[in-house]
């Protein structure tokens, strides 16, 4: 499991690694444009632009996909990171 939490909030939310390998085009665009890795084995520091960037890329890739299935998880993950970005500015993804 991917773990996204909110330091100062002690909020969290995880991903499945096969949600994270659905995901993987919205990490790899992140990585682009970024230079920052996430993934499933690794532990990475996020401030809340990062998350906020992650957020707007996965909403573009929302547009593009044609799977139901997919673009559910999507639009999951999104509201996920709207939960965790309410407060505070320092985040952790951590892979297992």
């Amino acid at each position: 499991m991917i773990d996204f939490c909110n330091v100062e909030l002690e909020t969290s939310f995880s991903l499945k690694y096969s949600e994270f390998d659905e995901l993987r085009p919205v990490f790899d665009e992140f990585y682009r444009k970024t230079g920052l890795v996430i993934d499933e084995y690794g532990d990475t520091r996020l401030i809340i632009d990062n998350l906020f960037l992650i957020k707007d890329i996965a909403i573009d890739y929302t547009k593009k996909e044609i799977n139901k299935e997919t673009r559910a998880l999507i639009q999951s993950f999104i509201k996920n990171l709207e939960m965790i970005t309410k407060g505070g500015y320092h985040f952790f993804v951590s892979g297992d």
